[in-house]
């Protein structure tokens, strides 16, 4: 019933984003890319339980950009699915993470007279809300959280008007998992989330 709600969720903000496209400062998209992932916690937990280094995953949406006013700003919003990576647990089993993610930017672009609207640079930053799909067990005591925070920071480049190629560094702001049981309590184990993303993007 969670996920049936999430997807509904999905659905209802591309409709918005199609209808509200439809407004002079505004422009949507469909976006795509790859990342790579890791998770940091202390090193018992990651040499003896799980293996979450250096991980590929891949996303994949729809985004919306509303133009501002004030020269060369954007608000860029996204809403994503996102396989953020596989970890392998203590068994040697690979087990599946994936995500709706929800990434709002402030993006500035860098207008050059030389080259106009062929080619114009631009750099972004923002947070972004993640929500967990399908089950959370990932160990006898070790669970994903079903809601996580993040903040972006990346630039990129938008090619004649229509087309975008994006990298960004992203960081965790709340832990990622969650443990119980009182072996694990004792160690004060941290954990969050850390990832490079490559993306490129159609707009309209």
């Amino acid at each position: 019933m969670k996920n049936i709600k999430r997807i509904m969720l999905v659905v209802v903000a591309v409709a918005i984003m199609s209808l509200t496209a439809s407004a002079g400062n505004f422009r949507w998209g469909i976006k795509g890319g790859m990342s790579v992932n890791n998770l940091h916690f202390n090193e018992e937990i990651k040499n003896d339980l799980l293996n979450a280094e250096n991980q590929l995953g891949f996303s994949g949406g729809v985004m919306l950009e509303y133009m501002l006013p004030i020269t060369n700003l954007s608000i860029d919003g996204s809403v994503m699915y996102v396989h953020r990576n596989t970890l392998e647990n203590s068994k040697g089993e690979q087990l599946k993470r994936d995500f709706v993610e929800i990434p709002v930017h402030v993006k500035y672009s860098l207008y050059v007279p030389v080259v106009g609207k062929a080619v114009i640079p631009y750099v972004f930053l923002g947070p972004s809300v993640v929500f967990k799909l399908g089950e959370t067990d990932i160990e006898e005591f070790v669970r994903n959280r079903k809601c996580e925070v993040g903040f972006n920071v990346g630039l990129g480049v938008e090619l004649f008007s229509h087309f975008q190629i994006s990298g960004n560094y992203g960081m965790g702001l709340t832990k990622a998992l969650d443990y119980f049981g009182s072996e694990v309590k004792l160690n004060g184990v941290e954990s969050k989330e850390s990832y490079w993303t490559i993306t490129a993007a159609i707009v309209f």
